[in-house]
């Protein structure tokens, strides 16, 4: 279970169901398992937690962005279908002001409360937040990166934009990890991809 925090988690979790709505909001889209791949593209871009942080960080909101998300952590109930975007929103946030254990804890909630198709996108930014904890964290987000880019391929074709994140994200962590060749091959099907 997902320990408390120091921003109040109520630590009882209820159970989540499988439903066939739109999936969780990314930015000012709404990710959703029907096909099309503009929209698709735009979500997946969206969705990593490396890139939201980044834009947070460019233009200056992420603080604003932590307490707004915090807001909603402390007022919104957790059975709520919205939890876990906002758990994910407020890791973001987290990450985009160099704060990446609290960013985890948040990202591991979202992860527990994620319904199956988010749950690919909270494991990635799990992994984004591992990663950006330095070296001695690098084998737990290589797992993680690796496992969701199986659950990836199995689900959709070559070249979604997921699984070309998920193979740019593996790459860069290799890239770190000195593991050149494996890295240098899933850039190649990244590009290809594109």
């Amino acid at each position: 279970p997902f320990s408390p925090g120091s921003w109040g988690w109520v630590p009882t979790l209820p159970t989540r169901t499988t439903s066939s709505r739109p999936l969780a909001r990314r930015g000012s889209l709404r990710c959703s398992a029907a096909p099309g791949a503009r929209r698709v593209a735009r979500c997946a871009i969206a969705g990593d937690a490396a890139n939201r942080s980044r834009r947070l960080r460019a233009e200056g909101r992420a603080k604003m962005e932590e307490e707004q998300r915090r807001q909603e952590v402390a007022t919104l109930p957790s059975s709520s279908s919205r939890f876990a975007e906002v758990l994910d929103a407020l890791g973001v946030a987290l990450l985009a002001q160099g704060r990446p254990q609290e960013a985890e804890e948040a990202f591991r909630g979202a992860l527990q409360m994620a319904e199956p198709m988010d749950a690919e996108w909270a494991s990635n930014n799990l992994a984004v937040a591992l990663k950006a904890q330095g070296s001695e964290r690098y084998g737990e987000a290589e797992q993680i990166y690796r496992a969701t880019l199986k659950r990836r391929q199995e689900r959709k074709s070559g070249e979604s934009p997921e699984i070309l994140t998920s193979l740019n994200n593996l790459a860069v962590l290799l890239k770190a990890e000195g593991q050149w060749p494996e890295a240098e091959e899933l850039y190649r099907q990244a590009l290809q991809g594109r």
